[in-house]
């Protein structure tokens, strides 16, 4: 009688984890991803979704999203991509979407402090040259240079 309870136990448990893995559906969205002169990208970008699996080839990527009969909306994915030289993409995907990559600007993402702008001449020359000492792994020079930087007087 145990044997047979704890046989009819591990059927039902068997059959619970079959189904659940079994049902589970997925509707496959597919975008391009271009670059701003309608180019495919030069070499595979970094591609993160917040869905399924994925996949990229030849400038598609492919996404298998969950279904679910609950959702009556269209089915859709947060996706992030990446590629050096444009400017990163963010946002939701439905199939059919095109992502264009723009080129990243010469100085964009680059932040200068306004004390660095406002730096006396000869500070900022000392300040280089100490950039240079370390550059040479002079280390006591460059230390010298940048204590020199520092103690300039701002004169206006």
């Amino acid at each position: 009688m145990r044997r047979s309870a704890l046989y009819g136990i591990l059927v039902l448990l068997s059959s619970a984890s079959a189904f659940s893995q079994g049902n589970v559906r997925y509707t496959e969205i597919t975008a391009k991803i271009v670059l701003e002169d309608g180019s495919t990208p030069h070499s595979s970008p970094l591609i993160m979704a917040d869905c399924a699996t994925q996949s990229f080839l030849n400038g598609t990527i492919t996404l298998r999203v969950p279904y679910s009969l609950t959702e009556q909306t269209q089915q859709r994915c947060l996706v992030s991509v990446r590629l050096t030289g444009y400017q990163p993409f963010k946002g939701w995907v439905e199939d059919g979407t095109l992502i264009t990559l723009y080129r990243a600007g010469p100085h964009e993402g680059n932040t200068v402090s306004t004390n660095t702008l406002h730096a006396p001449a000869a500070a900022r020359k000392r300040y280089e040259a100490g950039e240079a000492a370390a550059a040479r792994k002079k280390w006591p020079l460059a230390e010298e240079q940048f204590r020199a930087a520092q103690s300039t007087r701002i004169t206006r």
